[in-house]
């Protein structure tokens, strides 16, 4: 919605939108004192999503970011001694 002029009547509003010149063909009824407040800013946020979209970027998200886990993981698991080198005992639990 973008900004423009209020006509109202009670609880009842009518916008006129400044892109266009007539007035929006429904009625709003509002029934709290206060629409809309605009907080916070923050900007340059609505430009990742075009970026985000990229063919590119979606690829590289979509199979490299599992594909950097599933090895971050297996690498983990890997570096793992069975035989911890200070006592000369397996690591593994015995049942």
């Amino acid at each position: 919605m973008s900004r423009g002029d209020i006509r109202s009547s009670g609880s009842t509003r009518r916008l006129q939108p400044t892109g266009r010149a007539g007035v929006d063909p429904w009625l709003a009824t509002i029934s709290t004192p206060t629409v809309d407040r605009h907080v916070a800013t923050v900007p340059y946020v609505g430009q990742a999503i075009p970026v985000l979209r990229q063919p590119i970027v979606l690829n590289v998200l979509m199979y490299g970011a599992p594909a950097v886990l599933v090895v971050t993981m297996l690498a983990g698991i890997w570096r793992k001694s069975p035989v911890d080198p200070e006592a000369g005992e397996s690591r593994t639990p015995r049942a």
